[in-house]
């Protein structure tokens, strides 16, 4: 099913929601605004989903969430990427 506001696309190749594209994208390396454009969606709305997500994992920054990401295997690394 494809997410409004996303134009289905996402850092991971396919559909998504706006939230888990976002941390594909940020695990990537791209910028709020590279991630923005790929997932059609606004820098302010991307900030919120990635801020959002290190809160809730209580993480003091958004580096530690992509080591976390790779650490529990939800990145892989080299892994293709949109």
């Amino acid at each position: 099913m494809r997410h409004p506001g996303t134009n289905g696309r996402n850092c991971s190749g396919g559909p998504s929601r706006p939230a888990s594209a976002a941390r594909a994208c940020r695990t990537r390396g791209l910028s709020d605004t590279e991630i923005s454009e790929q997932l059609f969606i606004g820098e302010v709305r991307v900030r919120a989903h990635l801020n959002r997500t290190t809160t809730q994992l209580d993480l003091d920054s958004r580096a530690q969430a992509v080591v976390v990401a790779y650490g529990t295997g939800s990145v892989v690394p080299g892994g293709s990427g949109g």
